[in-house]
């Protein structure tokens, strides 16, 4: 974003808080930008310090505006001292009274009265702020209050990343925290996601502490969500780069399928199980529910699930696709407890294994309805066959290969390719283990996916996938999720080849 100076961009003006507020309920002053903070930030004694400033008729800093000229005309947004605002209007409502921490609790006024005689004088009188409201206030100094005038900082005509901007740099001298700030950098589809952080679900199935309700946190579950369900091949561990991402590569119907998903999600957990659906995790047992819903099994077994994780589950030890650092030692198996207790708990690493080891537990403790479900579905449709061709089992339907390779490497491929990519695995596949789990027919899809995957970046497998098949003996039933896996290894793979390469030449 470039900015032109030069020319004027502010205007300064002054308004009394009666008619700041007047202006506010006319939705002259806009305080709901989809960029901006939740209101009450403010810890108690710091909004009562505020109130009592008013009162005693002390300054504060000047309020922010950004005007926007839009197709619908003029629109001033309230982009800095939301905060300040919302604490006036709800103290003025009888939102709160002032607590007993206020510095200088008492302060001394004029009081307007007459004498005997009917003149009007003036006297000293002194008022205790500690336990007050608005109502509790004398005429003087309600009289003082709703005329005290408030500097406000118009910036004129501005685009979206000019206000982003500057609710940015506004916040920056009072510690807007990671979520917030990466809703700033989102233009496109903030609302979108504001939208779906208002959902039900997250006031009545998940456990918040202190200020996570309002602290952007659920704006925060909502992108992760995203980020995992649609686009987990460019996860990015930040918020403000996932937000970044989102907001060139989100669909509508992304919005769409993941509040249907967390309507169905709500009436099933309830609020039953809130030491699982904690900030951390809750983006992950989302996921995980969208991955249930392909056993078309009733949502009850999803919650008998959550309770027997929460039952113990969550200690038993699971043989995980790659080694992992756990307490420092690289281990084949872990526990999601062992797992979740590291640091690096973002990491795409570590997100991969903690979805394998849930998947895993969940499939396991489901197997028998997961199984039963399969049957009745076979006797449905009982024309699928499978077909064992060079050492390599394959499904039978070439569309469906061919379209995951489309969708997941590169569109252009057509049917000769894909009769290639399948010559070129035959030939991988006689330097490993034939018995291998990997060769299994429910894993073809993203073994030739690797395979165009190599060809689309002109490298060749041959040391690679022998490498592979002795470090792994299992994979992710999710076919793109394995092939996303897989292709990170190979990608680590080559960057260790090359940096080999250059410590040679330098020696």
């Amino acid at each position: 974003m470039s900015v032109l100076v030069g020319r004027d961009k502010t205007k300064r003006d002054t308004y009394t808080i009666s008619s700041l507020l007047e202006a506010v309920r006319l939705k002259q002053i806009r305080d709901d930008h989809k960029q901006q903070r939740d209101p009450d930030q403010f810890s108690d004694d710091y909004r009562d310090g505020f109130i009592s400033t008013i009162v005693k008729n002390e300054d504060f800093d000047p309020i922010k505006l950004c005007e926007q000229i839009t197709e619908m005309g003029v629109v001033n947004w309230l982009i800095d001292g939301k905060q300040r605002l919302t604490t006036i209007q709800s103290f003025v409502m009888g939102g709160f009274c002032l607590g007993q921490n206020i510095e200088n609790p008492i302060i001394k006024y004029l009081e307007n009265t007459v004498d005997d005689e009917g003149n009007p004088i003036q006297k000293i009188k002194e008022f205790d702020l500690r336990g007050k409201g608005y109502t509790d206030l004398p005429p003087e100094l309600k009289l003082i209050f709703d005329n005290y005038n408030v500097l406000v900082v118009k910036h004129l005509d501005c685009t979206d990343d000019e206000i982003g901007y500057h609710i940015r740099r506004y916040n920056r001298q009072v510690n807007m925290n990671g979520n917030q700030k990466a809703i700033t950098y989102i233009n496109t589809v903030a609302g979108d996601i504001k939208k779906v952080a208002a959902h039900r679900f997250f006031k009545d199935c998940m456990s918040f502490k202190g200020k996570d309700r309002i602290n952007g946190t659920s704006e925060r579950i909502v992108i992760e969500s995203l980020m995992f369900l649609n686009h987990f091949d460019s996860w990015k561990k930040d918020a403000k780069r996932q937000g970044m991402f989102l907001d060139t590569n989100s669909k509508k119907e992304d919005f769409e399928k993941l509040n249907s998903l967390l309507d169905e999600l709500q009436e099933v957990v309830e609020d039953r199980h809130l030491e699982l659906f904690k900030k951390k995790n809750s983006f992950l047992w989302i996921s995980l529910f969208k991955e249930f819903k392909k056993y078309n099994l009733d949502n009850s077994r999803f919650d008998e699930f959550l309770t027997a994780f929460e039952n113990g589950l969550n200690e038993k030890l699971v043989s995980i696709p790659k080694p992992t650092k756990i307490s420092r030692k690289l281990v084949n198996e872990c526990s999601f407890n062992d797992l979740d207790a590291e640091r690096s708990s973002k990491d795409k690493g570590y997100i991969s294994t903690k979805i394998h080891i849930m998947k895993s537990l969940m499939e396991d403790y489901l197997k028998e309805y997961i199984e039963e479900s399969k049957s009745e579905k076979e006797n449905v449709n009982d024309n699928t066959e499978v077909i064992e061709e060079n050492n390599v089992d394959k499904e039978n339907t070439t569309n469906s290969v061919l379209s995951f390779i489309k969708e997941n490497v590169s569109d252009d491929i057509d049917e000769r390719d894909l009769e290639c990519f399948e010559d070129t695995l035959d030939d991988l596949t006689i330097e490993v283990d034939n018995n291998s789990k990997l060769l299994e027919s429910s894993n073809i899809k993203s073994l030739l996916a690797m395979v165009a995957y190599s060809f689309k970046k002109d490298e060749d497998l041959d040391k690679w996938f022998p490498d592979y098949f002795s470090r792994n003996d299992d994979y992710f039933t999710d076919q793109k999720e394995n092939f996303l896996y897989m292709k990170e290894d190979f990608d680590e793979y080559l960057q260790e080849g090359e940096e080999t390469e250059c410590l040679q030449n330098e020696s």
